[in-house]
């Protein structure tokens, strides 16, 4: 019968065992009593349990494998590559940062490469995400829960990939923040000059300018990611539009192409949703309906009315 956290009560008990004596190489427990010690490792084993019962398919569910995902060759060579490597041997560690316009898929080919490589070695790596929200809820708790978290990872016997969304809010630059923001900046930096051995750390961002300069000189590697090319605009169609026509198709990439904006991946994406709305609801009534060029240019004109304020890119921000 389970105890606590699926294991039986010895189970449970022997675990514990296991992580008291390690508290003090993680912890100041200079004032701490049994019941410390003992609170804070059921903590600790809570975590270490759910990272167990969480299959990494459950975890990360990108829309897309890392073959699928047109373009963004470098950052997919770099990754792999810092990935293989660290599964091969010994590293130190290691941050790079993935910066580019919305959209261009920077998180879901993050996402479909570490879910790939998790599988691939699941005994070796272990993967965590962290956002404001995990590392933030008051000025006052944030230094104790960025302590606890990359204790956490000290802890782990596996080799840690460590995925931060949104890197200009967890990573935001001190000159005039808030007092959260400089508390979370500062309490991070601190945690980072204590290396992890082996600890690989992918950023993503589309405002790089926001992240502390501090944190930006820490980054190995920074990695562009542009918006599609022409050519990589028309296989994004194909592979998001396979139910349109190819005539169809190349009216859409021709007006893309021409246009004064800058379209992405996940604007395709969208359209595409959109005319697999528009025929799922007509066919409810005609059940042979075919979308028409006429419909297809309306929703283009839309979505390019919606972009108007994006004209000019993050780049010139």
């Amino acid at each position: 019968m389970s105890y606590k956290y699926g294991l039986t009560q010895i189970e449970y008990q022997i675990e514990i065992s296991k992580i008291i004596p390690t508290l003090s190489e993680l912890y100041d427990v200079s004032a701490w009593d049994a019941a410390d010690y003992n609170n804070r490792a059921d903590f600790l084993l809570k975590q270490e349990m759910n990272n167990k019962r969480q299959p990494i398919e459950e975890i990360l569910t990108p829309m897309l494998t890392s073959s699928q995902i047109v373009g963004l060759e470098e950052a997919k060579e770099i990754i792999n590559r810092d990935i293989r490597l660290r599964a091969s041997t010994e590293t130190k560690q290691k941050l790079i940062l993935l910066e580019g316009p919305s959209g261009v898929a920077k998180t879901t080919l993050i996402e479909a490469i570490i879910k790939e490589n998790i599988l691939k070695y699941p005994d070796i790596f272990e993967f965590y995400r962290v956002d404001t929200t995990t590392l933030t809820v008051h000025v006052t708790t944030t230094a104790k829960l960025i302590k606890e978290f990359f204790n956490e990872m000290r802890l782990n016997k596996k080799k840690i990939i460590l995925f931060i969304d949104e890197a200009d809010e967890c990573l935001r630059s001190r000159l005039n923040a808030g007092a959260i923001a400089t508390e979370r900046t500062s309490n991070i930096m601190k945690q980072l000059n204590i290396e992890i051995p082996n600890l690989y750390i992918i950023c993503a961002t589309n405002r790089p300018k926001m992240i502390d300069r501090a944190i930006l000189e820490r980054f190995q590697s920074r990695v562009n990611c542009p918006i599609p090319t022409k050519e990589e605009l028309r296989k994004i169609i194909d592979l998001h539009m396979p139910f349109l026509k190819e005539d169809y198709k190349h009216s859409i990439h021709n007006y893309l192409t021409n246009s004064s904006y800058n379209w992405s991946g996940r604007d395709i994406y969208t359209l595409s949703n959109t005319f697999s709305e528009i025929i799922q609801l007509n066919r409810l009534d005609e059940p042979n309906y075919v979308i028409t060029p006429e419909v297809i240019s309306l929703e283009v004109e839309r979505k390019s009315n919606s972009k108007k304020h994006l004209k000019d890119d993050y780049l010139e921000d």
